[in-house]
């Protein structure tokens, strides 16, 4: 008679509440039951702590831990948060990823140039949804995005989850049902484009610029980058001159902060658009489009629109401006040439207003061209990023760089520095210096049957793992064309220190190395320093021809 099948129990835990009652367990004295430790096994296997960084991984499926009660138990675990929805097997971009399904059902065109409600809609021409839908279903469109958001995951350090994905999708295509004034967003663009039919600027501009934000480039970047003065010349131009000229400096400030502020759009505003709005590309090359478009708005708008719509003859005639985004651009142009005229603004604050107007403009038009065709801010650098942080041989160019900035030739380490404190160029008084220190290279791993992959690799000093994240692999970069570590992000400066420290902790403190003399204090500038005698006594080591005490 065969045995009964064991028990199967699945259940779905978030990491954060398994370490909460981790935590409890231990509190109420059972630090060391069956059930706490499958728990910590857990945690340490689905994270990314210096378990799951090093060279050899511990395995999830199943866990590796010790069961010590009578009845066997086989545990498994597999963390969706370390796999990106947005990648292959191998690691790179694939139209056939789980993010892209979900993108190709949100404009798929049944659903939308296939619906009769858009077939007979009166704001169909000018309708922001309508005109996502029909831009994302272009192949070399919706890979573009793909990229973009590939490169935010790797920029944040975080994956874009299902449930992410799920709610930045209806995002980027149509928005928040609160953006709507309690109307049906179909209705409520027939009204924003009823609007756009009166032949007044003071009227046009605030629907047109609301329209214009549920545009999937301009949802996908919301922020505005208008400074305080640019907020107090829009105030001193709706002071002081015409309606007319006054009503679209008026939509500028009224439309900021109306959409209301959610989970994703304060994620997009401060993460995201930071790292790789297009409006932020700037790279200066003649025959770029992006540096085009930067220097003919900087001119003037017309100009900038005269460089936009000669997009028809280029590579790049895909991202040609939208209905919307002409009108936009034509009220900014019409508004920029009456201020010019205008004798009741003084000089100064129509300079300021002119200059505010071809900002943005030239960010309307960056912003549409560059996410079309995948032309964001930082795009060569996350490109080399992503194929640094599986290969070997580009991450010991990385490896090499890091080593650099422990020392000239050896490993250098000063003695007095302070946790956190900048280092400066000039001597220091007691370094530390050896040649022993040992630096190794942890490519991210691709998914395997045991655990998933993640796009972390990292530089394992001594044993401890330093997270080769790209702000630290930028500015290891950085450091490498001069700049001062002394002017670098406190977080960055805290994981070369931490380097630093580790590598200084474990040479200190072995004696064998200083008895080898693979190790040394080096005092002052004369050459003094501090050796160990075999047994174990610290003495004085002078220079050769120095003698005294």
């Amino acid at each position: 008679m065969s045995s009964p099948p064991l028990a199967q129990r699945i259940c779905c835990a978030n990491r954060g509440v398994l370490a909460r009652v981790l935590r409890l367990a231990r509190q109420k004295g059972s630090g060391e039951s069956a059930v706490t430790r499958l728990i910590s096994s857990i945690l340490v296997a689905s994270g990314l702590g210096s378990a799951s960084l090093r060279h050899v991984r511990q395995p999830c499926w199943p866990l590796n831990w010790q069961n010590e009660t009578s009845n066997p138990i086989t545990a498994a675990c597999w963390p969706l948060d370390l796999e990106s929805l947005l990648i292959d097997s191998d690691g790179s971009v694939s139209p056939s990823s789980p993010g892209v399904h979900i993108l190709r059902e949100g404009v798929a065109r049944d659903k939308w140039q296939g619906s009769l409600e858009c077939q007979s809609c009166s704001g169909s021409q000018l309708c922001p949804f309508l005109q996502n839908a029909a831009w994302l279903q272009d192949e070399t469109a919706a890979t573009n995005l793909q990229n973009i958001l590939r490169y935010a995951e790797l920029g944040m350090g975080k994956r874009w989850s299902f449930r992410d994905l799920l709610t930045l999708v209806p995002e980027l295509i149509v928005g928040e049902w609160e953006d709507f004034g309690g109307y049906h967003p179909c209705k409520w663009v027939r009204e924003q484009v009823a609007n756009l039919s009166i032949d007044e600027a003071a009227v046009q501009a605030r629907p047109c610029l609301q329209l214009l934000s549920h545009l999937y480039p301009h949802a996908l970047f919301p922020e505005d980058w208008m400074s305080d003065r640019a907020l107090d010349i829009c105030r001193d131009i709706q002071t002081s001159t015409t309606d007319g000229v006054a009503g679209l400096f008026r939509a500028l400030t009224e439309c900021r902060g109306v959409r209301q502020s959610t989970y994703m759009r304060s994620l997009l505003q401060q993460q995201v658009a930071p790292l790789l709005d297009p409006y932020l590309e700037s790279p200066h090359r003649d025959s770029d489009i992006m540096s085009q478009l930067e220097d003919a708005y900087s001119q003037s708008i017309a100009l900038g629109q005269q460089c936009w719509r000669g997009l028809e003859h280029a590579e790049t005639s895909e991202a040609l401006p939208s209905g919307v985004e002409k009108i936009w651009s034509s009220l900014l142009e019409v508004t920029e040439s009456q201020l010019s005229v205008a004798p009741e603004v003084a000089e100064s604050t129509s300079r300021g207003a002119r200059c505010l107007l071809r900002q943005q403009a030239c960010m309307t038009a960056k912003r549409s061209v560059g996410t079309r065709t995948g032309d964001c801010a930082l795009k060569k650098e996350f490109a080399e990023y992503v194929q640094t942080i599986r290969e070997p041989d580009h991450l010991a160019g990385v490896q090499d760089l890091l080593l650099k900035q422990m020392g000239k030739d050896d490993f250098e380490f000063d003695v007095l520095e302070t946790l956190g404190q900048p280092h400066l160029s000039h001597t220091t008084q007691v370094l530390l210096i050896s040649d022993a220190l040992g630096c190794r290279v942890n490519p991210a791993p691709l998914t395997s049957d045991a655990r998933p992959g993640h796009d972390l690799p990292s530089l394992e000093v001594d044993g401890t793992s330093i997270p080769l994240t790209f702000e630290l692999y930028g500015t290891l970069r950085r450091l490498l064309l001069g700049c001062e570590a002394g002017t670098l992000p406190l977080s960055v400066r805290g994981l070369l220190d931490r380097a630093r420290q580790v590598g200084a902790g474990k040479i200190c403190r072995d004696e064998d190395l200083f008895q080898n003399a693979k190790a040394k204090y080096k005092i002052g500038s004369a050459g003094y320093g501090i050796g160990v005698r075999e047994q174990g006594e610290p003495y004085a080591r002078r220079p050769f021809g120095r003698g005294g005490r």
